[in-house]
């Protein structure tokens, strides 16, 4: 994608929507207000390869984003709005063995309706990891110190860690609920 400036402001921008049958690959850092994945069916992939700032609604709703390709680089995902995963949704950690530790910053809420989130490609707790891991990973940081933030996990929610940043009192908080209690795991370190 060239010049994205336009779709970037909170207020005036536009939706950036990926579609089609997939099999592509966003290589250049992105900076957009909304950002719809909608692709042909859950199996189509679309992979991020580069940092990524979302203003407004971040929504998957079919098909599977997969964040970073093959290389070492660490990628950074800022979502300043709720990030939306629906039932066809899948967002997940590139397969390939690696140490890449992506941080993503939610600003807002994190709600899974029935899709996938695979921020590891853990499943289950490895024991004396307290420190290292063998595979790729996507660090989650909750981070507004402006308002409550939810998480919900009406999906399946694979975790390595997840770190809440609420400010510097207790007056915000992160409310993490499920309608199943094997849809949310925690498989990393607990610092």
């Amino acid at each position: 994608i060239g010049n994205s400036a336009a779709f970037a402001d909170p207020i005036i921008g536009g939706t950036l929507e990926y579609y089609g049958s997939g099999g592509f690959t966003q290589s250049t850092d992105l900076v957009v207000n909304k950002l719809r994945v909608d692709l042909t069916s859950p199996t189509s992939t679309m992979t991020l390869a580069a940092d990524l700032t979302t203003n407004g609604l971040f929504e998957v709703s079919r098909g599977t984003l997969i964040i970073s390709d093959a290389s070492s680089t660490n990628r950074e995902i800022t979502s300043n709005d709720r990030v939306l995963v629906g039932a066809t949704g899948r967002i997940r950690v590139n397969t390939s063995s690696g140490t890449r530790r992506h941080k993503w910053y939610f600003n807002s809420d994190l709600i899974n309706n029935g899709g996938e989130l695979r921020f590891t490609n853990r499943t289950s707790v490895v024991a004396n990891t307290y420190t290292t891991s063998d595979d790729d990973i996507i660090e989650a940081y909750f981070v507004s110190s402006s308002e409550n933030q939810e998480f919900l996990a009406n999906g399946l929610s694979n975790f390595s860690r997840i770190v809440v940043d609420k400010g510097v009192d207790m007056t915000y908080i992160l409310s993490i609920s499920s309608t199943n209690p094997n849809f949310f795991k925690l498989l990393g370190r607990c610092n």
